[in-house]
Formats: structure tokens, C-alpha cells, sequence
């Protein structure tokens, strides 16, 4: 069901693509519209509003492609391990897509929080030394 989802969407983000490329091939018809329609600017408009479409297009493929070749990592890096360590079975799927998606979310947000409290401590230590 979830290669259902991840189809939809790329198939929705090429409508925003496609629809993005035709404002930037057919910029004559598009401004023209946008003049008719009182738009000021209607041909720096259609620039812009192409610009976004393709933009907003595009970070829904990257986001998809860059969660795939995160996942692919993943599992090659476990099926690696698992070779070296010559465990028997591997655990079952859900359970490591449910540790690598643990992984990718909580680990940046951790090693935010650890920049942040090496600048902090930085800060008192300073402080301490200055007295």
C-alpha cells in the first residue's frame, strides 16, 4: 500500500512540473492570459508563479527519492552487518524500518541538542574562567 502512496505522489508532483515547464514554454499565451486578467507584471508574474511550480514539484521527488536512498542505505548497511556478525536470520522488516525511521528522525534532532549544549556549557565555562 505504501508504494501506492509514494506513486501518487510523484505522479502529483510531475503535474505540478509539467505545469511549471508550460508556463516557461508557452510564456506568451500564459502572460497574455494574466494581462487579460488585469495581473500587473503579467510576464514577470509568469515567471515567478513557473518558478514555483517547478520548485514546489521537485522538492516533492527530491524529498521521495532522498527517503529511498536513506531506506536503500539502510538496509544494505544491516544486511552488511548481519553478514559480518553471520546472524542467522535478520529481524523482520517492520521492525527495522521502524528502527532506521527512529534513526533518521531522532538523530539530527539529538545531535542538535548536543551542539547546543556544548555551546552552552562553552558559554558557562568561559564565564567561570573570566571570573
Amino acid at each position: 500500500m505504501d508504494i501506492v502512496l509514494i506513486i501518487g505522489r510523484i505522479l502529483f508532483a510531475l503535474m505540478f512540473i509539467t505545469g511549471g515547464i508550460n508556463h516557461f514554454t508557452k510564456a506568451e499565451a500564459m502572460s497574455g492570459y494574466a494581462q487579460f486578467k488585469g495581473v500587473p507584471q503579467p510576464k514577470l508574474a509568469n515567471a515567478l508563479s513557473g518558478l514555483m511550480l517547478l520548485a514546489g514539484g521537485l522538492s516533492v521527488v527530491g524529498t521521495v527519492l532522498f527517503l529511498a536512498t536513506a531506506m536503500t542505505a539502510m538496509l544494505t548497511i544491516d544486511r552488511t552487518l548481519n553478514g559480518i556478525w553471520r546472524t542467522p536470520r535478520p529481524r523482520p522488516l517492520a521492525q527495522r524500518l521502524a528502527l532506521y525511521w527512529s534513526m533518521l528522525t531522532i538523530g539530527p534532532v539529538l545531535l542538535g541538542a548536543t551542539l547546543g549544549l556544548q555551546g552552552r556549557m562553552a558559554e558557562h565555562l568561559e564565564d567561570a574562567n573570566a571570573v
